[in-house]
């Protein structure tokens, strides 16, 4: 018996500008594509421009969607005129009533998968948490299983609460990738949840021929930096000096340790600019030495995480680079904005090791840090016990996603 084609809608994720969002799109892509051989997929990006030669070039149908909460609140108003229709027995094709693309890629779709990362969340505002929360609605709406692969989600509060609480219940299944956010979950009373890790630990690393050949005279470590363009910003407005801090850390190494340092910008935006190397810019003023720029090209994910990997302790502000070198054993400082940062480390046995920016205070930040160099081959064996569970649970994610669409296709 021949078997129905599939159609997957990917929601959520980028194969450029992001190096988290592109970890997660292409192990999620390829963990399904390997296992669901009569899967089609389409792929909702914000960068249609950036995104489409890989996309061309395996195959997956493109499609532009940008954050745009405004736009949310009138697809679901078509989506619930739909769906009140369809109660009443008339089927309507969202194409005879609106040109919207993404409207209509959602009614065909078999299932959607949601790969956001950390937006269901009023970390960004109450704006985007129940923008988000629509755009999932609208898919239930429109009678879709929804499938949320494993990410962080909340804190809510208010009405944006009143929302998650309703429409999260009603998602097939979702997989929190740290505890904190299933303690979220749990107490919004959404019972369809699974505790697993951020897909991106199983993500390939691949080192560049330039990096292979940097060598490290004497007994010179290096220390991998990761600058988050985004803290940078928000910490402009609330004036808590993240990058002068963090120069001050640096300063305090390099007196105190020598080590080669790497900078290793994690989202590199071509179309705006608004992206690390913006600070990688302005440390460069600082004329350091023993220090290597990874700015010069577009490197790809891949290869970030080769480069991260090649350090002995890392300290990063993106919570995709930090996966990066934990998942290979790296003994890691970060510095974030969300407990996603608290939870995720907390699966390694690293909490102890995150900084929240807000209350950034160098000498706390010197004292974890000096701590890292004292016992690197004790977090190194700790992390290597952690990775191998991690990883394996992290593969379970697709035998999920099998079970939800009961392997029908």
């Amino acid at each position: 018996m021949k078997k129905n084609k599939m159609n997957v809608l990917i929601v959520g994720g980028a194969f450029s500008v992001n190096k988290g969002a592109v970890a997660m799109s292409k192990v999620v892509f390829s963990g399904l594509r390997d296992r669901y051989k009569n899967a089609h997929f389409i792929f909702a990006t914000p960068f249609p421009k950036l995104d489409r030669k890989y996309c061309d070039r395996n195959n997956i149908t493109i499609i532009e969607r940008k954050s745009q909460p405004l736009k949310s609140f009138y697809e679901a108003f078509l989506a619930l005129f739909v769906f009140i229709l369809g109660k009443i027995g008339l089927k309507v094709n969202v194409a005879s009533i609106t040109k919207d693309q993404i409207l209509a890629t959602i009614q065909n779709a078999s299932v959607v998968v949601d790969i956001s990362g950390d937006i269901i969340s009023d970390d960004y505002g109450k704006r985007t948490s129940i923008g988000a929360l629509l755009s999932i609605a609208i898919c239930k709406m429109l009678g879709k299983k929804y499938i949320i692969f494993p990410q962080s989600i909340g804190p809510f509060s208010g009405i944006s609460a009143v929302f998650a609480r309703v429409i999260l219940s009603k998602v097939d299944l979702i997989m929190a990738r740290e505890k904190i956010t299933y303690k979220i979950l749990e107490n919004l009373g959404v019972k369809n949840c699974k505790l697993v890790p951020d897909l991106a630990f199983l993500l390939e690393s691949k080192i560049p021929m330039e990096v292979e050949k940097i060598t490290k005279p004497g007994n010179k470590r290096i220390v991998g930096v990761n600058l988050n363009y985004l803290i940078d910003k928000r910490d402009k407005e609330s004036k808590n000096a993240y990058f002068e801090k963090k120069v001050e850390l640096i300063s305090y190494i390099k007196k105190h340790y020598h080590p080669i340092l790497f900078f290793i910008p994690h989202v590199i935006n071509p179309l705006s600019g608004e992206d690390d190397i913006r600070l990688i810019k302005e440390i460069k003023k600082l004329h350091l030495k023993d220090v290597f720029y990874f700015d010069q090209r577009d490197y790809s994910v891949e290869e970030i995480k080769g480069i991260i990997g090649k350090c002995d302790i890392f300290i990063g502000s993106r919570m995709h680079s930090n996966i990066s070198s934990i998942s290979q054993n790296v003994p890691t400082l970060a510095i974030g904005y969300s407990h996603k940062y608290f939870g995720i480390m907390e699966l390694m046995g690293m909490r102890k090791y995150v900084i929240d920016y807000r209350h950034f205070k160098v000498q706390d930040a010197i004292n974890k840090f000096n701590s890292l160099w004292k016992n690197q081959l004790k977090i190194r064996e700790g992390l290597q016990k952690k990775n191998k569970k991690i990883k394996q649970l992290a593969v379970k994610s697709f035998d999920y996603f099998g079970k939800v669409v009961n392997c029908s296709f």
